[in-house]
Parts: structure tokens; sequence; C-alpha cells
């Protein structure tokens, strides 16, 4: 595969959806490619991994163009139906092949009609035809919950749409189906997606169905469960999404630079490199303020612009954590954010289980898992930490309101 088109790069801090506003990862969308092309038996399954804002939404929807046969940005031979989802608000097993057989419908009219879906949320209104699973189905025993009728039915459902679509002459020369579904971790945490996922792939293979592919995007925890439960997926494969590097973070911000006709010092650029750490969510969110408050008439990007618009940012971050600290954590979260604020190095798991009393050491990954969750924290290397410099200092401006009653550690 080869690159045809060198995008633009105008910033943004919104989801990508155009070729000429993405930036880089031009080797993991190779590599996501590369994964596509293999046809297996029933569903094979990708896993975009990555920190909160580091482009992880973006990156699908580069993914999705691509592989619907969108050659612009890369040559390529893919042309699979696509359809994309959330499960950002999704709940339960229902919702989540509602959500799944819904996005597949919503890309054709015909779909729709044919299959009598109401409802975009949770499959509610799905027509009863004739099952496909009938009394043949039983769950293996490794599978670790019971399926209902309703779940039943809805994967009946899905393996019924998947079948249509196969046999349908517009779709003859498709690759294939690719199901891309973002922000699956609050889903994976609370229930067993791997098994329940495996159970459609059976399904599908049985049906004599191949080459349907599931994307999924969350953090690494989300991943690692993915593989470790009873029902893991062992050939689950991984496309990592990093924080760019500083030279990438440089060569970025001084194309935009050049195209508004402005200068930057280096001085400038490793300031804003330190206080993002590279992840490029933050900087575009600074950089964008910076050009917005550059008002006079001069070509240099300044110390003074870059600190005006870094405090602009801080005090927006800040209204922001305020209402996640006061509505969202309880006292063993905050308790676990004040540990992690006071650590100079990232901590391991054993680290930071060490500084709870004995019955709440077992909880501590999941006290883990929320602030992650929540964009206050991250793992690296099975180490944990505040997330970058600008979420940190951010956060000890705050700390009143999670040093509270009953914390004895306090701040140095």
């Amino acid at each position: 595969m080869s690159r045809v088109l060198r995008p633009n790069n105008p910033f943004t801090t919104k989801a990508i959806y155009d070729f000429d506003k993405f930036y880089g990862r031009y080797n993991e969308l190779s590599d996501c490619c590369d994964q596509l092309r293999f046809s297996g038996e029933g569903i094979d399954y990708i896993f975009v991994a990555g920190e909160q804002r580091v482009g992880k939404t973006s990156f699908n929807n580069i993914i999705g163009k691509i592989a619907s046969g969108d050659h612009r940005f890369f040559t390529s031979d893919l042309s699979f139906f696509t359809c994309e989802t959330s499960f950002k608000q999704t709940r339960t097993l229902d919702e989540c092949l509602g959500q799944i057989i819904n996005s597949i419908l919503a890309k054709d009219v015909k779909l729709l009609k044919r299959f009598n879906i109401d409802s975009i949320t949770a499959g509610v209104g799905v027509s009863a035809k004739a099952p496909i699973l009938g009394v043949e189905f039983t769950i293996k025993p490794e599978f670790t919950f019971n399926l209902t009728p309703k779940n039943i039915e809805l994967i009946d459902k899905f393996v019924e749409i998947v079948k249509y679509i196969f046999n349908q002459r517009k779709y003859i020369d498709k690759t294939g189906i690719l199901i891309i579904v973002d922000d699956v971790d609050e889903f994976i945490s609370k229930n067993d997606f791997a098994g329940f996922i495996k159970i459609l792939d059976e399904m599908l293979v049985r049906s004599g169905i191949h080459n349907v592919k599931l994307m999924v995007t969350g953090t690494i925890l989300s991943y690692e469960k993915m593989i470790a439960d009873e029902t893991a997926i062992s050939d689950m494969k991984l496309i990592e999404i990093n924080k760019f590097s500083y030279p990438r973070i440089c060569h970025y911000l001084i194309e935009i630079l050049n195209k508004e006709k402005l200068q930057v010092s280096d001085l400038v650029l490793e300031m804003i490199f330190n206080i993002t750490e590279g992840l490029m969510y933050d900087v575009q969110d600074i950089f964008t303020q910076l050009l917005k408050m550059k008002k006079d008439n001069t070509d240099i990007v300044t110390i003074m612009d870059f600190e005006t618009a870094l405090k602009t940012v801080q005090e927006t971050r800040k209204r922001a954590f305020k209402v996640i600290i006061e509505n969202n954590l309880d006292f063993n979260h905050k308790d676990l954010l004040l540990k992690l604020m006071k650590q100079d190095e990232p901590a391991t798991l054993m680290q930071l289980q060490s500084e709870f009393p004995k019955e709440q050491k077992k909880f501590v990954i999941n006290y883990l898992n929320k602030l992650i969750t929540l964009d206050f924290a991250i793992k690296d290397a099975d180490k944990y930490c505040i997330k970058n410099k600008l979420i940190k200092d951010c956060l000890n401006e705050l700390k009143s309101l999670y040093e509270g009653e009953g914390i004895h550690d306090k701040l140095c």
C-alpha cells in the first residue's frame, strides 16, 4: 500500500472525518489495512488501543473510508461494506447488538425497510421471523452468562442481515463486512463482551459466513481484559495508537504556522511538548487558543503568547475537572487520585495497593480504571500516573476537592 495524498493538516480538536485533516499514523493505517486483508471464517477481531483523546476515533473514521474503497489517501484493494457505531452510552448486551444491527441497516434504506428495525438504541421493534439458531443453539460451558430470549432474537437477526448482504448483487464486489465500534471501555468493564462476540462468531461460522471484521477501540486496559477473561479472544489483533514524538509534534506545528505566515522558536515548541507530553488533543487545544489570541501584528509566536494560551486552556479544564471530581469520584477514587498526584514516577499496581487497607486492595484496579476513563490517569508499561503535566497542574490547583476529610496523605 502506498500513500497517494499528503494531508493539509489544519487544526481541529474534534474527531476527524476527512483525509485532508488527518495527520500521521501512516504505519498504523498500513498495519490495520493488512489485517483487514486477511480472510477467515466468522469474525476477525482488531482492537485499536490508546489513551483517551490520543486520536483513536479519527483513526477509525479514516480506516472506515479506506476500507470502503476510498483510495484518495492510500492506494488499497479493500472494498468493505463498512458501518460505524459507538458503545459510549451502551449498557446491556441487547443494546450492544442493537447498536451493531442498526449501524448496518443505516447504510442502506432497503435494508431498513426489509428488516423493520424501529429503534436505534436497543433493537426494540425487531420483526420476529423464523430463528436461525432455533433449538440447535447451545451455550458452551466457558461462557459466563446466560442468553435471554431477546439476546437470541437479536443474534438471529444479526446473522440473517449479514447473510442477506453477502447475497445481494449490489454488494457482490465487496471484500466483506467491517463493523467499527468506538468507546468500548465502560461496556467491557461491565459485560463479557469477548464471550458475546465469540457466540456471534460461532453463529456466523455455522452459517458458512466468511470475512466479517469487528474493529473496536478502547484503552489498553480494555484490550487486556478482552484477552484475559475466561472467554478471551486469543487471536485478537492489536493496533496501538501512541502519543506523537517531539519531532513529529514540531513538524506538525511548523507546517500550520507556515500557512499562517508565523514563526515560532524551538523554545516555545519545547514548552508545548513538555506540558502536553505529546498528547495531540492537548497540543491542538493549546495551539488553537494560541492562534486565536495572537492579536499583535508580529509574525513571531512568543513565550508570552504561549503562556496566555495555556492559561486559557487551564481555566477551561479546571472548570470541567471540578464538575467531574464533585459528581463522579467517591472517597476511594479521590484517595487514589491524591496518591497518584504525589508520585514522582509512575507507580505499579502493587505499589498503589500497598497504600490502601487490606480490604480495599482488590478494588484499586477498579478505581484506576475509573480515573483512566475520566481522562485523569494513564497506564503505561504496567505503571500508572497522571496523564501529563497539563492535567497534573490543573488537578494540583483543585486538590482541596479531593484532599478532604479522612484522607491523611498530603501533597508535598
